[in-house]
């Protein structure tokens, strides 16, 4: 055959069968225990030399640039990756060729195990070593990981060049295995083994990978119920507000304090709870005279702009901070107008616009400028005995949340054990965990309404979890069955030479 016809066939054929073991990848990726490209691609180049270890150096580029956990390392890490599993291939050849006798007489049961076993279990334990030695380098997994890795890319390896590798020499004449009569019973029996060791292995893993799978999604449910319990308190905080501002509108900034602090749990972490009424543009005076009084001669109602903060300019109504509880850490929002605010406006006029609970996107609140994970919940109190409208709007009441300050009390160190997440909402509102990564290892994602937006709370395996992904009992299993796989194989042999012998008689 012209060389470079088998190059492109070992380069095709490898590459497809690459494309199939990489459906049954370990959930860390980088490998699987169902991997026959290895073994067709031993057997292939046993048969016609180097143009097989060329198509094959090809397809690993391919297919390694195309895998996105590999892609993601240095260029040349790439390569030294594809080029020490083709090298295991040349490697596998020259140890048989250094410690066996060839042609091997498949007649004589030791001279088989030794050839399975030096291009099986020894050959691909130096490419697996070096493989895990590269990865140790470049990857930041935790060892236990990286060894599950590299031993699960051992097994695979060797588990289809003991029972995948001899069909390719049964099958043409060749210098290594000296021609077999009936070899089609040994064939079928090694393609079988192969098949019932690939199938065990892979129902036995998902189960393990269904269960742990169940087990992950079970571990972020109360996660998600205590936000949803956190949203419930945080209405029941508003809406008691509500009853207190409508039962009367003088309710003075030591009553507003005082009922507030009896109102709030404290399990549960808030910034500030405030009080917006309405003021019209011919009250400002009297207002910012009110707030004087309580606060400084320089508060004033102000508007948040591109270059800070400045006084409000005239317009029909204003809707400025009037209380908010504590005071101390959130006095410098006092007089600021939320009906100009660049982001806070729009949510005011939702929550007016459905008399119901708004809540803001994601932004740097004005006492709080180092970081971005502030939002507001906004609730409007109408008058009781009037339509809901801007014309009966007495002002607003707010919940103050700072994100990292609510959810950081309810991750608690079993859920770090677990998970990590990322909250997002709204258009465009995205809040992550510090160690959150997507898809890591195990993901699930639920829908849940926060007040009036859509939003999912993506979850990722943490690596603390990611360790109880290790199945080392899988392994046994495969062990097991090729070696039980190389006996019947034997068998049909001893008993296909034990039937020549008698004809021959």
């Amino acid at each position: 055959m012209n060389r470079l016809a088998v190059v492109f066939i070992a380069c095709i054929s490898h590459f497809l069968l690459v494309q199939f073991g990489s459906q049954f990848l370990i959930p860390f990726g980088y490998a699987s225990v169902i991997w026959p490209a290895t073994g067709v691609a031993l057997g292939l180049y046993l048969l016609k030399g180097w143009p097989v270890l060329v198509g094959v150096l090809l397809s690993f580029i391919v297919c390694l640039h195309s895998d996105t956990l590999i892609s993601g390392l240095p260029p040349e890490v790439v390569y030294l990756l594809a080029l020490i599993s083709t090298i295991q291939l040349f490697v596998s050849r020259q140890l048989v060729l250094q410690f066996s006798q060839v042609p091997i007489r498949i007649s004589i049961p030791f001279e088989i195990i030794k050839f399975l076993f030096i291009t099986g279990p020894v050959a691909t334990l130096l490419s697996s070593v070096a493989i895990y030695c590269v990865l140790s380098l470049y990857l930041p997994l935790p060892q236990e990981t990286l060894l599950y890795i590299g031993v699960t890319k051992w097994v695979g390896d060797f588990l289809s060049v003991v029972l995948l590798t001899p069909i390719f020499l049964f099958l043409y004449p060749n210098v290594f295995v000296k021609k077999a009569r009936k070899a089609s019973a040994a064939i079928m029996t090694s393609l079988l083994s192969f098949s019932i060791i690939c199938f065990v292995y892979f129902v036995s893993s998902n189960n393990f990978n269904r269960d742990k799978k169940q087990q992950f999604m079970s571990g972020t449910v109360s996660f998600v119920e205590q936000i949803n319990s956190t949203q419930a308190t945080i209405k029941l905080y508003l809406k008691a507000l509500e009853a207190y501002f409508q039962a009367s509108e003088q309710v003075t900034k030591e009553e507003f304090s005082a009922f507030t602090s009896i109102i709030q749990n404290t399990s549960i972490k808030v910034r500030a709870i405030g009080w917006i009424p309405l003021v019209k543009n011919e009250a400002r005076a009297q207002f910012e005279a009110s707030m004087q009084r309580l606060y400084s001669e320089g508060a004033y109602i102000q508007q948040l702009t591109a270059t800070g903060i400045q006084s409000a300019p005239e317009q029909p109504y204003y809707l400025p901070i009037y209380y908010t509880y504590p005071l101390q850490e959130n006095k410098s929002v006092i007089g600021l107008d939320v009906s100009t605010h660049p982001v806070a406006s729009k949510s005011i006029k939702h929550a007016i616009a459905h008399q119901s609970f708004a809540v803001t996107d994601i932004f740097t609140l004005v006492q709080q400028q180092d970081k971005t994970d502030g939002v507001v919940v906004y609730y409007p109190i109408f008058k009781k005995s009037e339509v809901p409208s801007l014309a009966s709007l007495i002002g607003f009441v707010e919940v103050v949340l700072e994100l990292e300050l609510l959810l950081d009390p309810m991750y608690t160190t079993e859920r770090k054990s677990v998970f990590t997440y990322q909250i997002s909402f709204g258009e465009g509102n995205v809040f992550s965990h510090p160690n959150y990564e997507s898809g890591h290892f195990i993901s699930h994602e639920v829908q849940f309404t926060l007040f009036d937006k859509q939003g999912t709370i993506q979850f990722s395996s943490s690596d603390s979890f990611a360790s109880h992904l290790i199945n080392w009992v899988d392994f046994i299993i495969v062990l097991i069955g090729c070696i039980l796989g190389v006996i019947c194989v034997m068998f049909v042999f001893f008993i296909v030479s034990f039937n020549t012998s008698l004809e021959k008689r």
